[in-house]
């Protein structure tokens, strides 16, 4: 039995809240034995689970004293919170995101007894904005929400720097004895054509994207709004200057969500996936293209009513892309996706 015991009482059943609402309780010490409280403290936290490690963060904190404490003695301790902005809870396939209001007596010389209350934060209502097409009715905007920071991406020079590294690390120390005796030296030879093999698939959409942009040239891609909620329409725009002439089979444009949770470190890191739905639209078909002559295009994509929020985290993401992919004839074809924040409404 420990020294006390700690229970949390919340202001509602059930604990839903908005941000910008107050979470407000009690906090209730039961103590059993003659104990000394460095620091009592409640935290408002959120934490990840799922397939990832897990992350979290702890927007507000009470410290609510240090005591002394005899045994029989119920103490109780009001708190109050104020929800921040996000990220809203979230129960997906391999990320999930979840709130807690969390207690902790810090008693030397023993385990800190704790005590944890779950709880929502359910995003604010979309409201209604005029939009800026021409005859377009208005449309449904997300208010602001915390989503977290964009992950930066490896760039295609890193990747090949990474690649060239490795395959000169390995002729500099074993390619010599790659051939000894004038024969194979059959168990390098064998790694080395997995290594080979390994950095081909590291490298291959960049180099098959980089042979499409010496026939079709760069790929740049808009969508309007560049910002987005659950039901929202987006206009998306791609277009290119060819470099020569030639034929594209057909253009399409595709909404992809993502779960991403990286679990383990080093060596045993490991990343998980989950495809979220998919939303595809033809930008156009069969046609012929020629030097200079640019090729403008445009299409519309909908974001599923039911589509989870965007959320980023060290090793826990839901991510939105429109990818837009050029079916070139005779040719490596192109691929190319541009990130798009979806926020959390109802």
């Amino acid at each position: 039995m420990s020294k006390c015991d700690l229970t949390i009482t919340l202001d509602r059943d059930p604990p839903h809240y908005a941000p910008g609402e107050k979470v407000s309780g009690k906090l209730t010490v039961g103590v059993n034995e003659p104990c000394r409280c460095d620091a009592l403290t409640v935290d408002l936290l959120w934490r990840t689970h799922g397939k990832g490690n897990k992350d979290a963060g702890t927007p507000d904190r009470e410290l609510l004293g240090s005591f002394d404490w005899t045994p029989g003695e119920m103490h109780e301790h009001a708190f109050s919170f104020t929800m921040p902005q996000g990220p809203v809870s979230y129960h997906g396939h391999i990320v999930n995101v979840d709130w807690y209001v969390e207690a902790r007596a810090d008693v030397p010389w023993a385990i800190d007894p704790k005590a944890q209350q779950d709880l929502l934060l359910l995003p604010l209502p979309a409201r209604s904005e005029a939009s800026a097409a021409y005859r377009a009715g208005p449309r449904r905007v997300a208010q602001p929400h915390v989503i977290g920071d964009r992950v930066r991406k490896d760039s295609p020079k890193v990747k090949i720097f990474v690649v060239v590294i490795m395959l000169a690390f390995f002729l500099f120390f074993f390619g010599s004895q790659l051939v000894i005796d004038g024969s194979p030296n059959v168990m390098l030879m064998g790694f080395f054509v997995v290594l080979l093999g390994f950095s081909a698939k590291i490298l291959w959409s960049d180099v098959r994207n980089f042979a499409a942009k010496q026939k079709v040239g760069e790929l740049k891609i808009e969508t309007e709004p560049a910002e987005a909620t659950r039901g929202e329409s987006l206009r998306v725009r791609a277009w290119f200057v060819p470099r020569s002439e030639g034929r594209v089979k057909r253009v399409w444009a595709t909404l992809r969500g993502e779960e991403v949770a990286i679990s383990g470190s080093g060596t045993n890191r490991t990343t998980h996936r989950h495809d979220l739905e998919k939303v595809e639209s033809e930008m156009c078909g069969a046609m012929s293209f020629v030097r200079e002559q640019p090729i403008d295009l445009t299409c519309e994509l909908r974001m599923p009513d039911d589509a989870p929020p965007s959320f980023r985290s060290s090793d826990n993401r839901v991510e939105w892309s429109v990818v837009v992919q050029v079916d070139i004839e005779g040719w490596p074809d192109l691929e190319q996706a541009v990130e798009i924040d979806v926020y959390p409404s109802r």
